[in-house]
């Protein structure tokens, strides 16, 4: 990925541009703007600069257009799903609204399990990316307007602001807070989404994993993240690794065209 940000040889990447490219793949997968990246970055001891940041963006999106139409295509689905109250397919994600045990937009991972979103309404709400409401609108010759992006030769020319242009359908739904217990009010939207479902199929691959282990008589004693670690005698240890292998390899049934790889390997005692 940083090679592709920065035009060069992948041979050529710096050990800072490597850390740039993961970043980015790591936290663009889910639609992040490119201020929440570059504060993001900054977290993670990656300073970058705002150009830098909508450079990361736009490349992400330019390289991976069917995980930017993915965004759109599920938030779609969802308000569709919402304000028909019929049910509605995204690729392998069933969308639909339940009454029953309390109202809510349901969606159905491939596997047949539901994610649930308590309450959700659509409401028309002003677009993050709106312009005035970043602060980036002045006025040009008595207009409101704000500048449009740099052409070839770099240069911006004001646009007229419309608030119109800037009103997006967005999801709401109620979500129990974990510290005070009360109930809150969350927005969400298609990458949000997206990273919902892929995160929950995730984990429904690695528990399936997890269950195979143990139905192959594999001693498991823990996981993290999307690891699994069993502990056996150092001597059974390379081919205990290499069982856990060929499970997590394999997909289940719901996804058997689903590309798999894994790692692992052997040590005394567990590291990162």
């Amino acid at each position: 990925m940083a090679a592709y940000v920065y035009d060069i040889p992948a041979e050529d990447v710096t050990k800072d541009q490597r850390a740039l490219g993961k970043a980015i793949i790591l936290g663009a997968g889910f639609s992040m703007s490119a201020g929440t990246f570059r504060a993001t970055c900054e977290s993670w001891g990656i300073p970058i600069s705002e150009e830098l940041a909508e450079t990361a963006i736009e490349a992400y999106r330019e390289k991976h257009p069917a995980i930017k139409a993915f965004w759109y295509a599920l938030n779609d689905t969802c308000i569709k799903a919402i304000t028909t109250g019929t049910r509605q397919k995204c690729g392998y994600i069933a969308a639909e609204t339940i009454t029953s045990p309390f109202r809510a937009l349901r969606l159905t991972l491939p596997n047949g399990k539901y994610l649930h979103y308590p309450y959700a309404y659509c409401k028309v709400i002003q677009a993050p990316w709106d312009p005035d409401k970043l602060g980036k609108t002045y006025y040009f010759n008595n207009r409101k307007v704000y500048d449009s992006k740099p052409n070839i030769e770099g240069e911006v020319h004001p646009i007229t602001y419309d608030p119109e242009k800037f009103k997006i359908n967005s999801i709401f739904y109620k979500k129990l807070n974990s510290t005070t217990f009360q109930w809150t009010t969350e927005n969400t939207y298609g990458g949000k989404l997206v990273e919902n479902v892929t995160q929950a199929t995730a984990r429904e691959l690695l528990c399936n994993s997890l269950l195979k282990m143990e139905k192959a008589g594999l001693p498991l004693f823990m996981h993290v993240h999307d690891e699994g670690g069993v502990e056996v005698r150092e001597s059974a240890g390379e081919k205990a690794s290499k069982l856990m292998r060929v499970i997590m390899r394999k997909a289940p049934e719901w996804c058997k065209t689903l590309p798999l790889d894994a790692e692992g390997w052997v040590a005394t005692r567990y590291k990162k």
